[in-house]
This record gives C-alpha cells, structure tokens and sequence, in this order.
C-alpha cells in the first residue's frame, strides 16, 4: 500500500514489482501520502485485515 501522494517516492518501483510477480496486491490510495496508518488508518485496517483472512483460507 502506497498513497498516490507519496512526497518521498513514486508508484513505479511498487508498480514494477507487482509486474514481475503477479500474485502481488497491492494498493493505491487517493489522498493519502507516504503514511497510510495515519492518512488512511481504517483503509489500511481494512486491507491488512482482508488480507490476512484470505491467506488464512488459503491453508
């Protein structure tokens, strides 16, 4: 998860990498900067939360 704010990086590197392996998920927020637990802290609960249950039915 990265904002699409981010005043100290670029989406590209995370964009590269989820080219390169595509089982990558990942996260682009509007409004939100270089911290997404203080921009977007529910958004971020949210996500961790959904992922973690999909990769515990995955076991």
């Amino acid at each position: 998860m990265q904002g699409t704010g981010d005043e100290y990086g670029t989406l590209e590197p995370i964009r590269g990498i989820a080219r390169r392996a595509p089982q990558t998920e990942w996260l682009e927020p509007a409004d939100c900067g270089h911290s997404p637990q203080r921009d977007q802290p529910e958004r971020l609960i949210a996500a961790t939360t959904a992922f973690l249950a999909q990769q515990r039915r995955r076991r």
